[in-house]
């Protein structure tokens, strides 16, 4: 009866440590793929609603937020669109990164302009560029 209890318990140590393991490998695989760099598109537009002199005064938060994540390397591009009212940036980060840079923007900007992130690989035009 021993020997068999024995047997069990090395058997149930065995699925813990299997467990364990996947688990182990899954959070691995968890953080890695989200340290991975990706392209990310920052589009932002005029809202209807904001004054020429709000904009003005956003201009160098803005400025220097570019300024800054260009220093760290992670533009691809950014510039106005045709309307004059929208801009679009392109930039590689990983998801924390991203988010971060994307909130960053948002409480330099959020009274004057309306701004959205994706993945590049969310806006199926854009893998015409590639």
């Amino acid at each position: 009866m021993s020997c068999s209890h024995s047997r069990e318990s090395e058997q149930v140590n065995r699925n813990w440590k299997v467990l364990y393991t996947k688990r182990k490998f899954n959070d691995i695989m968890s953080q890695t793929i989200n340290s991975e760099k990706k392209l990310w598109v920052l589009v932002s537009s005029i809202k209807e609603n904001s004054k020429p002199n709000e904009f003005e005064q956003i201009v160098p938060k803005v400025r220097s937020l570019v300024d800054e994540w260009n220093s760290e390397g992670k533009f691809v591009w950014s510039g106005p669109l045709d309307n004059e009212k929208s801009a679009m940036a392109i930039f590689e980060a990983t998801d924390q990164e991203a988010k971060h840079m994307f909130e960053q923007n948002k409480n330099a900007t959020a009274n004057v302009l309306d701004s959205y992130l994706y993945h590049w690989d969310a806006l199926p035009f854009l893998s015409l560029l590639n």
